[in-house]
């Protein structure tokens, strides 16, 4: 499945705008949060499964668009104008290791890394005999005999029989439905301290407590988060 269209709006969404929404025509009633519209190619033609541009409605040119290699890995992106763009080398493994200019785009974030080694452990960086990563450089991380995060920055983490974290030594407790995702976070108190909102299996806002601040989570088409955003109560 791929998405057409992402509408993101305060208060209740028309009958019209949902069928809008079903197709390529930008929605008559403009989002007040966010509006997107996706374009995958043409079917049975250069339609691989891949996003070749993405519109912020209610314009209708691209404003980002999207190149791929011959195994659907991103080379290059940028936008319509001449304000950014990137192209990307990634080495055998699929990790990301340079970040370069496009011509005739103004800004860019740059990334050199040394590919990755025969176990796919990027140079610099320190693992145990198990995979898992013990110091990036700056932060050192310990492990428990399943694997899971023990230590780090100066707290502990502490798991329950099932696998889930349920608490940070901080004085946090996490609080999960029948995954492992938490749904709320509490002090030693039971005092809630955030609560998480999901559609579809997927995190897309948190409620911040006591201020009762909002940040929403938006994801790509792989469910992957893309930005966040900050809403503050009453706003």
């Amino acid at each position: 499945m791929q998405p057409l269209q992402m509408y993101y709006t305060v208060g209740t969404i028309s009958s019209t705008t949902i069928t809008q929404l079903q197709g390529t025509t930008c929605p008559t009633t403009t989002a007040t949060i966010m509006s997107r519209l996706y374009d995958f190619g043409q079917a049975g033609s250069n339609n691989n499964g891949t996003v070749q541009s993405i519109t912020k409605l209610p314009r209708h040119k691209p404003d980002a668009e999207f190149v791929y290699d011959s195994l659907n890995r991103i080379q290059q992106a940028y936008t319509s104008g001449s304000n950014w763009g990137e192209t990307f080398t990634i080495d055998a493994w699929g990790n990301l290791t340079n970040k370069g200019p496009v011509t005739g785009k103004t800004n860019t974030e740059t990334l050199n890394v040394a590919p990755s080694n025969i176990k796919n452990q990027l140079p610099g960086f320190c693992y145990d005999s198990a995979g898992n990563m013990t110091s990036n450089g700056g932060t050192t991380y310990t492990y428990d005999a399943e694997n899971r995060l023990k230590s780090t920055a100066g707290v502990t983490y502490t798991y329950n029989g099932d696998g889930k974290r349920v608490k940070k030594s901080n004085g946090m407790l996490y609080w999960t439905g029948t995954g492992s995702d938490a749904l709320v976070e509490t002090d030693l108190s039971g005092n809630a301290t955030a609560e998480y909102v999901f559609f579809n299996g997927t995190r897309i806002a948190r409620i911040d407590q006591p201020a009762n601040t909002i940040v929403y989570y938006y994801s790509d088409h792989l469910a992957r988060l893309t930005w966040s955003r900050m809403r503050r109560a009453g706003s």
